[in-house]
């Protein structure tokens, strides 16, 4: 029952979708977390410009950091419809996205990777639509500013490039001008942005020394809750048996799908490898991970043969969730 109406298409999806982000949110909103991240004291420039509206810890803050977890979960949508990378329509990658990333409360609250998940699947989008270009592909500059903008709102934001580089060498055959674009397109807000601090007669190695004080310095955060921990140990079992059905299923499947699950597969581990080498770099990338993740267990769900153990996976996710709300 939960499984076929999670795979359905009707309208209702638009409203069900939102009211389980505020479902999962409910607790936030009525006691917003408020643990100190490195990213409040050394927040990069756009992000910096958003809190000063915005107190992080204000229930309009976590209006804001909901309607950006549910615009996220939307676009994962747009770009399985616009490019058919689970072969029929589906809401699935918006449902698991919502359910993946409140699994921490720690950080269901304002912060830079909700901001630089959006620009991360913008970017996505552009490589995507890169792959039936014969000539020079202007897309590839585009995704790149994407990355740049990013960065001005979440620091760790430029290691993702290197996903960017992968993404180019997988999608398009090799033009060194293609590869000067990355360079360029994600120079370009920087630019623009070191403009602006030196025409306003600021400090104009300002972005520079917010990017020095994200890396240099430290918070002893806590470690997520024995319920989030069980919650990612069961997502990781999910994710065994999604990784065997999809190997599986490769061979079949249309060449720009495959390509396409390639990179969302070198976004996870560029997300992994982060958060494993940068010291700084905390729980909120599972605002970034979530987005391959989330696109691996709707291709499983999205063809599941067994209803039983579908519905049964389904519910025990809903049900951690649930307990993670109440006891994380």
């Amino acid at each position: 029952m939960l499984l076929r109406f999670f795979r359905s298409i009707g309208a209702r999806m638009l409203f069900f979708i939102p009211l389980l982000g505020i479902v999962f949110w409910l607790h936030s909103f009525m006691k917003a977390p408020e643990t100190q991240h490195q990213f409040d004291v050394y927040p990069m420039p756009l992000y910096q410009f958003v809190i000063s509206l915005l107190p992080v810890y204000s229930i309009a803050g976590n209006i804001l950091a909901l309607t950006l977890v549910i615009l996220q979960s939307f676009l994962l949508v747009r770009l399985n419809t616009r490019f058919i990378l689970i072969n029929n329509r589906t809401y699935l990658p918006a449902i698991f996205f919502v359910i993946l990333t409140a699994c921490i409360p720690d950080i269901q609250r304002l912060n830079p990777a909700l901001f630089a998940g959006i620009f991360l699947l913008l970017s996505i989008e552009k490589i995507l639509e890169s792959f039936h270009r014969n000539m020079l592909a202007h897309e590839i500059f585009i995704a790149s500013i994407f990355i740049g903008l990013g960065s001005l709102f979440y620091p760790f934001m430029p290691l993702m490039m290197l996903s960017i580089w992968i993404a180019l060498a997988i999608i398009r055959p090799f033009n060194w001008r293609e590869w000067v674009f990355t360079i360029l397109g994600f120079s370009t807000p920087m630019f623009f942005m070191f403009s602006y601090y030196y025409l306003s007669n600021a400090d104009a190695l300002k972005l520079f020394n917010s990017f020095e004080s994200a890396y240099e310095h430290q918070f002893n955060l806590k470690q997520p809750s024995t319920t989030s921990l069980i919650f990612m140990c069961f997502t990781l079992l999910l994710l065994l048996i999604s990784s065997q059905y999809m190997i599986r299923a490769y061979q079949t499947m249309k060449i720009l799908p495959r390509k396409a699950f390639n990179i969302f597969l070198w976004i996870f581990l560029n997300s992994i490898i982060i958060y494993f080498i940068v010291p700084q770099a905390t729980l909120e990338l599972i605002f970034l991970s979530a987005i391959p993740v989330s696109y691996l267990l709707s291709h499983y769900f999205a063809r599941i043969r067994s209803a039983f153990w579908g519905n049964v996976f389904i519910l025990i996710l809903l049900i951690l969730i649930g307990f993670i709300q109440v006891w994380g």
